[in-house]
């Protein structure tokens, strides 16, 4: 058998064992996900515990935002939309989709006082950090690929391989 066949049959075999949880690949695969998802939760933790602002008060809802989803590939972490959107303070009728803000910062140019985390902040990346905590202790061959929203709606997409 070719190798490019052989690669096509078993792409499909996992594929259809992961999707359906037939296999104990299908449990290997989720049980790497579900490290995964934990270490970037770490990472979303030592942000929160970082500090305790004292202008405005959390609602938490991005710590309890990460979700596993299944996909035809295999599975996905991303964010609960429903809790990572909030208000903006500065913006009227605005909203501020917060994993964004936290992993990129922000700036408010019209403010005339610099205050860490109201109106001046340079970002903590807790995915990209979890991602790379993961991946010292992952098993050889695993792929990771973050889409990652930017401040003007389009996406970028970052790798990484072990």
């Amino acid at each position: 058998m070719k190798t490019k066949e052989f690669q096509d049959r078993y792409d499909r075999f996992v594929e259809k064992n992961v999707k359906n949880g037939n296999s104990g690949i299908a449990k290997n695969v989720k049980d790497e996900v579900d490290k995964l998802k934990d270490r970037i939760q770490q990472e979303i933790d030592n942000y929160y515990t970082s500090y305790s602002p004292t202008i405005y008060s959390r609602t938490d809802n991005l710590k309890n935002s990460l979700v596993i989803v299944q996909t035809l590939n295999g599975f996905s972490i991303t964010f609960d939309e429903r809790l990572v959107y909030h208000d903006s303070v500065v913006y009227k009728d605005t909203q501020a989709y917060v994993p964004l803000l936290i992993e990129d910062g922000w700036h408010w140019n019209k403010s005339h006082q610099k205050i860490d985390r109201f109106t001046d902040f340079s970002g903590y990346p807790f995915v990209e950090n979890g991602v790379e905590k993961y991946l010292q202790s992952a098993p050889k061959g695993v792929s990771i690929r973050i889409h990652k929203k930017t401040y003007y709606g389009d996406e970028t997409e970052i790798s990484y391989d072990k």
